[in-house]
């Protein structure tokens, strides 16, 4: 092969050619020149012409020297020169067949240049593959170094170049890598205990440039394809420690551009980086396998973008430092984790993160501080068919991650945050409404301290509705069950050790609407309740249960002990609070409550004192006031209550009270509840205005009649006054776990007793001492009318005694307090008045006689009567005459009313007169209501 065949397969350098050719052609020339024999030159032996000299040449020593230096100096330039051409050929062959043997099926290099005098080595067109997939190709490389500095123990690297480049990375199933199709094994780990001589020599370069550098690595979880445009790195030297240098990175990462502008300080105490680096439209799905693998996510999608400020640095103690700052941002993200699927429109973040490892000083380990801004986020839960949706949240706080103290515990962290949030929203796949809707929430001065100790300064939720309708842009009156205009928490603590403490709760303008069925279900909460019943328990149940039975056990084992919570005041305030509608009875039942005021101080869970509560609530008519003490924490639980109602209107309540129908009336009652474990007891003082009942039904008056010794209607008659109310005490004691205790029961029970009680001590201290109220029939079955003391009248007369009258007196002021009511007089004779009419009518008789026998006499002229009257036969007082003494009665009775007591006539009754023929009868007038 001729020179120029090797310079133009080489590649060298005209210069060094021209070097090498220069000094082998001087070489040859001078060897030539002084070792060869010129005939024309040479003495023949066998020549005596005298002109030859014979004595020897003094000038050939030094000559023969200097022709063996030249002779050795153009054989080593010549050789130099051959290993200089042959020497890319042989690094290229030994290359090539290097990787042959680890891999590459196909192999070449086009050209390898290395210049010994610049220390310039040059490598172009590389081509390495060990499959379709798998490439390794080099369109060139090129690495500077100067030599003199090696004397200094200095590498000085000019320039290391890269172009053209693609590399495949593949790891193989047995830890082995694969570049380009070559196989590489890991290194053996040296198992002697033995510590490496530290690197004396000092390294540095003037430029590290990489460009139009294609990196692909693919393994089961990644698939990444990482397109280096340039990457470019300023001069750094060892030897020149604390210099700053630029790096520069242009890149596309999964076809997403990757931009990165740094100061670099690679050499001294602190090794530092930083700069700007820019991440644009970078796809999440292009991590689906490892996020799937360790976050359980699938159906990944979103893309990323970042504008973030790096810095980074390493000090000779070994701690390394990591500072990100600046905007990050997710748009269009979601994922499905198991049948949670969570989406989100936009994701903001504006903050730093600082990583420190190893911990000095107590210091954190990792710290995440900034904003986070979300937009139209939504999480679906399959299986329960239940979405939520939240239309922003934001975040603004610090967290800290300590490292643990040793192996043996978990990592601490601390946080400090606000957050709020708008428009979060519940819903139901098969519902028509939404289950939960909140315009806003607040939580301000978040502190959490691991998971045993947290606290909140201020937690506020805005218009909260819960169970309305979707919303629409019509006007159309919105429907739901509750909704509540602001709740607030203020101090909120929580401490696995002293429990959750929080300082006031404040609800504003809550507002229940209840809507209860005519199957005596609650509206929308039935359906809830129908279809949750309907589905799907699988796991939970079990592991609930299995939870429910290890709580039980620590229980009874003494090692679970239930959660203190404080409470130091509760508030409730609504202009508008409670609007009931009850379709399951007949004629439904509207009731609102249009303002509640209700405060309950001293809510402690681990305490035996009593909390205190205040209650104001009412409507347009009705006002209702509670307070008093209620020990609910206490061994038996204890409540002593005062209350006081007015004005409850009653017919909107008569379908709950059993066998009444309330056609008018008000109800007013001042109360004492006192409640010790199960006993009841409650004493009221009851005010009823303009009551009127009635029996629903016919057969309503048996259960009106039960267990009373008069009619309800005429017990109310006897106790209204003139101003129709009836003020009575009723008291209602009983068993709260007694299985037979029944509200309506005991309300329609205790009234009655309370009613006919009232009744009978009125009218007893009204009439006494002068008469009693008597109660005639079974009183078992079915109260009679109840009826006065009788009058008692003289046997056979109809007059009335002074007694008599001052009896109709007091019963006539009776009357007159109680204007309702209607007294029936019933004029009663007996055998003895018969008697007393028969000895009346004979002697009235035997008078007649002795009468006209006496002027029979004296028209005769007989001075003296003669002989014996007749015997005369005693009359028979019939029935009718009796009878019509009983009416004598009635009318006198009746008139000395009407007319001396003043008693209106059309109160006044009179029922048909009877005999009464039993032997200790008294003639008598019955009065009764």
């Amino acid at each position: 092969m001729s020179i120029a065949q090797l310079s133009d397969r080489t590649k060298f350098s005209d210069v060094d050619l021209c070097v090498f050719i220069i000094v082998g052609v001087l070489a040859e020339n001078q060897f030539t020149k002084n070792g060869s024999m010129d005939p024309m030159t040479t003495n023949d032996s066998s020549d005596n012409s005298p002109s030859q000299s014979t004595e020897p040449d003094q000038s050939g020593a030094p000559r023969n020297k200097t022709r063996g230096r030249l002779i050795w100096l153009g054989s080593i330039t010549l050789l130099f020169g051959v290993v200089l051409i042959a020497l890319p050929l042989v690094t290229a062959r030994i290359a090539t067949s290097w990787l042959q043997d680890n891999g590459a099926s196909n192999a070449s290099i086009e050209n390898i240049d290395i210049n010994l005098f610049t220390g310039t080595v040059r490598l172009m067109e590389l081509d390495a593959s060990g499959g379709a997939q798998q490439r390794l190709h080099i369109g060139l490389a090129e690495v500077d170094v100067r030599w003199w500095p090696l004397a200094s123990k200095r590498i000085y690297v000019e320039e290391i170049r890269l172009q053209d480049t693609q590399i495949d990375f593949l790891p193989d199933s047995q830890g082995n890598w694969q570049v380009g199709g070559l196989r590489f094994s890991p290194a053996a780990q040296s198992t002697a205990d033995t510590e490496a001589a530290p690197f004396e020599w000092g390294i540095g370069s003037e430029l590290v440039d990489l460009t139009n550098v294609s990196l692909t690595y693919k393994d089961a979880l990644f698939d990444t394809d990482m397109e280096i445009n340039k990457i470019t790195l300023g001069s750094h030297f060892s030897w020149l420690t604390g210099a700053e240098t630029e790096l520069v990175i242009d890149m596309d990462f999964n076809d997403s551009p990757i931009d990165l502008r740094s100061t670099l300080v690679p050499w001294g105490e602190l090794q530092s980086i930083s700069g700007d680096l820019q991440l644009n439209d970078h796809l999440l799905q292009d991590h689906e396998d490892i996020l799937e693998q360790f976050a359980g996510l699938t159906d990944t999608r979103g893309l990323v973008s970042m504008d973030l400020d790096v810095s980074a640095s390493l000090n000779d103690a070994g701690v390394f430092d990591l500072l990100v700052s600046g905007p990050l941002e997710i748009t269009g993200i979601s994922f499905t984790r198991d049948t949670v699927t969570v989406s989100n429109g936009q994701l903001d973040w504006q903050g730093l993160i600082d990583i420190k490892f190893p911990v000095i000083d107590n210091e954190p380990l990792v710290t995440v501080e900034g904003d986070l801004q979300l937009a139209a986020t939504q999480v679906s839960l399959a299986e329960l068919e239940l979405e939520a949706s939240l239309g922003a949240f934001s975040y603004n706080g610090r967290f800290d991650l300590f490292a643990a103290q040793d192996a043996n515990q978990a990592p601490t962290f601390n946080l400090a945050a606000m957050v709020s949030g708008q428009e979060l929203a519940l819903d139901h796949n098969r519902l028509d409404y939404e289950l939960a809707r909140l315009q806003s929430f607040n939580l301000n001065e978040i502190r959490l301290n691991t998971l045993e100790q947290a606290s909140v300064a201020q937690l506020q939720l805005n218009v909260l509705q819960v169970m309305a309708d979707t919303p629409n842009d019509d006007n159309a009156e919105t429907n739901q069950l509750l909704s509540l205009n602001e709740l607030g928490l203020e101090q909120v603590t929580f401490s696995t050790n002293t429990g959750l403490l929080i300082n006031s709760v404040s609800l504003w303008e809550p507002v229940l609407s209840i809507e209860r069925q005519a199957g005596g279900g609650i509206a929308r909460v039935s359906e809830l309740q129908a279809i949750f019943a309907g589905a799907p328990q699988q796991g939970a149940t079990q592991g609930a249960s299995q939870s429910a039975t290890q709580q039980a056990t620590q229980t009874q084992n003494g090692t679970a002990e239930p959660m203190l919570f404080i409470i130091n005041t509760l508030q409730v305030m609504s202009t508008n609070f409670l609007d009931l509608e009850d379709v399951s009875v007949t004629p439904p039942v509207n009731f609102q409550l249009s303002a509640m005021d209700l405060q309950i101080n001293n809510i402690n869970s681990g305490s035996t004192d009593p909390m205190t509560v205040q209650l104001a609530t009412g409507n347009n008519t009705m006002q209702l006031g509670v307070t008093g003490d209620v020990t609910a924490f206490a061994d038996p639980m204890s409540v002593n209550l005062v209350a006081s109602m007015s004005a409850l209107e009653l017919p909107r309540f008569s379908p709950y009270i059993l066998g009444y129908n309330i056609n008018r009336g008000r109800l007013s009652v001042d109360s004492e509840v006192a409640i010790t474990g199960e006993t009841l007891d409650i004493q009221n003082s009851v005010l009823l205005e303009a009551i009127q009942l009635a029996g629903k039904a016919a057969d309503d008056n048996e259960i009106l009649a039960q267990g009373m010794a008069m009619p309800l209607d005429v017990a109310l008659d006897l106790l209204r006054d003139s101003d129709d109310h009836i003020s009575l005490d009723l008291p209602v004691t009983g068993s709260l776990s007694d299985p037979l205790f029944n509200s309506a029961d005991i309300i329609r029970t205790v009234m009655q007793n309370a009613l006919q009680n009232a009744a009978m001590s009125y009218v007893t201290t009204a009439l006494q001492p002068l008469g009693t109220l008597l109660f005639i029939g079974d009183l078992a079955s079915q109260a009679a009318a109840p009826r006065f003391e009788p009058l008692t009248m003289t046997t056979g007369d109809a007059s009335l005694s002074d007694e008599n009258r001052e009896y109709l007196f007091k019963i006539g002021d009776l009357l007159k307090e109680r204007p309702r009511l209607q007294l029936t007089l019933c004029g009663i004779v007996t055998e003895t008045d018969r008697e007393v009419l028969a000895t009346r009518a004979l002697r009235q008789l035997q008078q007649n006689v002795e009468a006209e026998l006496l002027e029979t006499q004296g028209a005769q002229g007989e001075e003296e009567p003669g002989g014996e009257p007749a015997a005369i036969q005693a009359p028979q007082i019939s029935d009718g005459e009796l009878l019509e003494l009983a009416a004598m009665r009635t009318r006198t009775a009746t008139s000395f009313l009407a007319n001396s007591v003043m008693i209106e006539s059309g109160r006044l009754f009179v029922c048909r007169e009877t005999l009464d023929g039993a032997e200790d009868a008294r003639p008598r007038v019955r009065l009764s209501l």
